[in-house]
């Protein structure tokens, strides 16, 4: 995996991305996609640092209404970039 020289997506969350794309249904418009959220967005249970140490550690408590509606449409989530 290229991501550790990378470093393109700051917090992975595949458990739960796996989790979300056995469950799928296969529905709306964006079935099954997998996205990268950007690191300003809160993901629920995701750090959320912002590239700042003043935020080391923070992790959102729900998602930002903009997930929420991705999350809706069937997307899946991989992390934050």
């Amino acid at each position: 995996m290229l991501n550790p020289a990378l470093n393109a997506i700051v917090a992975l969350d595949a458990e739960r991305a796996r989790d979300a794309a056995r469950a799928h249904n296969r529905k709306g418009t964006l079935a099954g996609v997998p996205l990268t959220i950007k690191g300003s967005l809160d993901v629920a249970r995701v750090a959320r640092e912002c590239g700042s140490r003043l935020r080391a550690g923070h992790r959102a408590t729900a998602d930002a209404t903009l997930v929420a509606r991705l999350r809706a449409a069937g997307a899946i989530i991989l992390g934050v970039n």
